[in-house]
């Protein structure tokens, strides 16, 4: 066996070594850092394969080009925090060759109120938007698939949103704290909307305009929100109801529904149960008046003991106002499964339940009143929700 003595002269090489060593990764470590982050003007950037992300920003003008090439890279992406707190931002044109958008990029940029998100921008992170006070609106890309968490909260003067139609998810406090918004257009595409999204605001002031039958208006009626139908045309995305005020006519694709615990509330006519923001505003219909129907509908109690007996007739629905031929349809959805086959109704408003054992409960009973407009008043369509209580 052979021993190495460490005399003083092999330690001191071996420093010597170690040294080099470490100032030699240390170099090559510098140079690369260099070599992939740089400046051009006010913009922070890095590269990588001749693509560049814009991952921050010095300057101080309110409008702001964010040009699509620098020094012969393509711009592809913002990065995280690339404008966060920009206080003196209030315009920023995005070019098409930007793909993402990350983290908080625009967080806190309280003076933004104008943006549009090119169609290229397939990703949006989470916080993209949080604290921009002053957007009003904002133009989003129709190839997104997901609006991220936090993605518009504390947004206070947002007013109105359109989500693209290929979108399928909105993720949690999405619109949290948007205390000025008052309508969101959601397309059928979206299969899934997270309890919070929309969340520490009124409730009552905020209309979502969707399609039947799909995951918008069943959140919507779960969170006691106002809902406008509309069968939008497949050739045209979905359009902001509040701010276009050039939208084509659609007088047979409009239609209004008013939300479970609207109806509920109280026993009174509802005399024409649509926004302030009428969605005659959104889809003119030219030489064609609003439909405004009156419904009453209220509370209608039965005894179990007389139902075992006989079949019970019950003036459900009071229809006045209507201009043209008005047609009531029991809709299973939201109906309790024990008395939805067991429910006729004409289309005077007269409800039928038939004869049989019933638990004792409240049961909410939804229809659809479907009135056909004339020449004169353009087609609408309700859904009211009665609560018919066994005892």
């Amino acid at each position: 066996m052979k021993y190495h003595c460490l005399t003083k002269e092999n330690v001191i090489k071996k420093i010597c070594l170690i040294t080099v060593v470490v100032i030699a990764v240390g170099i090559l470590f510098l140079s690369n850092e260099t070599a992939d982050a740089a400046t051009f003007g006010n913009y922070e950037y890095t590269v990588e394969n001749g693509e560049a992300v814009i991952t921050g920003y010095t300057g101080s003008s309110s409008t702001v080009d964010i040009p699509s090439v620098i020094d012969g890279n393509t711009v592809i992406g913002i990065g995280r925090m690339a404008f966060d707190s920009c206080k003196s931002l209030v315009t920023i044109r995005i070019p098409e060759s930007v793909t993402s958008i990350g983290d908080m990029a625009f967080y806190g940029c309280e003076n933004l109120s104008e943006i549009i998100i090119p169609d290229s921008v397939t990703e949006m992170g989470i916080h993209v938007f949080t604290n921009c006070k002053k957007m009003k609106s904002i133009t989003l890309s129709k190839n997104l698939k997901s609006i991220k968490e936090y993605a518009f909260a504390s947004c206070i003067s947002l007013e109105s949103i359109v989500i693209p139609d290929g979108v399928t998810t909105i993720e949690d406090r999405v619109f949290s704290g948007c205390v000025k918004l008052i309508s969101i257009t959601i397309p059928a595409s979206v299969t899934t909307i997270s309890d919070n999204a929309v969340t520490d605001v009124n409730l009552s002031n905020i209309t979502i305009y969707c399609v039947e039958d799909t995951e918008a208006e069943t959140y919507a009626i779960k969170k006691g929100l106002r809902v406008e139908l509309i069968i939008p045309d497949v050739d045209d995305p979905p359009m902001d109801p509040i701010n276009s005020p050039t939208a084509s006519p659609v007088p047979a694709s409009t239609q209004t529904q008013a939300s479970d615990n609207k109806v509920e509330a109280t026993t009174n006519p509802i005399v024409n149960p649509i926004s302030d923001k009428d969605v005659s505003k959104a889809y003119p219909v030219e030489e064609k008046k609003d439909n405004t129907v009156v419904i009453t509908v209220g509370i209608k109690t039965v005894k179990s003991t007389k139902l075992k007996k006989a079949k019970k007739t019950i003036k459900a629905l009071s229809i006045k106002n209507a201009q043209g031929d008005v047609k009531i349809t029991l809709l299973k959805k939201g109906t309790a499964t024990a008395l939805y086959k067991k429910i006729i109704v004409n289309n005077k408003g007269v409800i039928t339940i038939s004869k049989g054992k019933y638990k004792k409960g409240t049961y909410k009973a939804k229809f659809s009143v479907a009135i056909t407009g004339n020449t004169e008043y353009k087609q609408t369509r309700k859904t009211v929700t009665l609560k018919i209580k066994i005892k």
